[in-house]
Parts: structure tokens; sequence; C-alpha cells
């Protein structure tokens, strides 16, 4: 999705998780296989928005969450239902609850990829469902 240069809403985060390790744009498109630095370039002055595949190699590579890297869009404008059905939710805590698009790969073993941030508890509650469904 490219968005007009004045509307855009440069990704500070993306840019700063960048800088501190010192990798140019070049090396991040090599990692995650986008075909061009010119793809990090318009994610990071916030001209264009990575798909959710590059999203979750994003995450993968940083190993930050998606909010972390300034990822999350929330587009209300043209989800009219789903603003209404937030809105109690914002007005409780101030902000709408976050969802991490980097999925949790269940291995047929019922091993889980992708869940650095999931506490044990949930982790062996997750191992058991999945077994249940393997």
């Amino acid at each position: 999705m490219v968005k007009k240069a004045a509307k855009a809403v440069p990704n500070h985060l993306l840019r700063a998780a960048r800088q501190r390790r010192s990798w140019t744009q070049q090396m991040v498109a090599d990692q995650i296989g986008a075909p061009l630095p010119l793809n990090i370039t318009r994610w990071e002055r916030g001209t264009a928005f990575p798909s959710a595949f590059y999203v979750q190699k994003l995450c993968q590579l940083f190993q930050m969450s998606a909010e972390e890297l300034g990822l999350l869009r929330i587009d209300t404008a043209s989800q009219p239902s789903q603003r209404s059905r937030t809105e109690p939710l914002r007005r409780q805590s101030g902000h709408l609850p976050l969802i991490n698009p980097c999925p949790l790969i269940i291995t047929a073993r019922g091993a889980i990829a992708g869940a650095g941030a999931i506490s044990g508890s949930r982790r062996s509650t997750l191992q058991s469902v999945s077994m249940t469904f393997l």
C-alpha cells in the first residue's frame, strides 16, 4: 500500500532497530528476501507498509515483536465495524489490544516456534492443545 509522501508517517522504530545493529537497508533487504533495499527505505519513511510476509520476516530478523518495530497498523477508516467493537476497550484502557502478526508455528512433535514472548505455562498449554489436534 503506497501513501502520498505528504501523508507518510515515518517508522522511527524500524529505522532505529536497523541502525542500532549498524545494518544497511541493503543488508536487511538481503536477509528478508526483499527484492530491493528501496522497500526498506519506503517502510522506514512511511510511504509504504510491508505485507504480512515481510512483517513476519522483519520480526524474525530483529527478534522483536511487530509492535516494537512499529509494524502494527490499525486501519479504522476502512473497517467501521472494527472501530465500534473496540471502542469500549479503548475507553477503558486508553489503547487497543495488540495482536502480534508474527505467527506461532507448532511442529509435528509439538514444539512451538516463534513463541519467544509466551510464558512457560501458556507454552505448555499450547503444546498440549496442539498435540490434541496432531
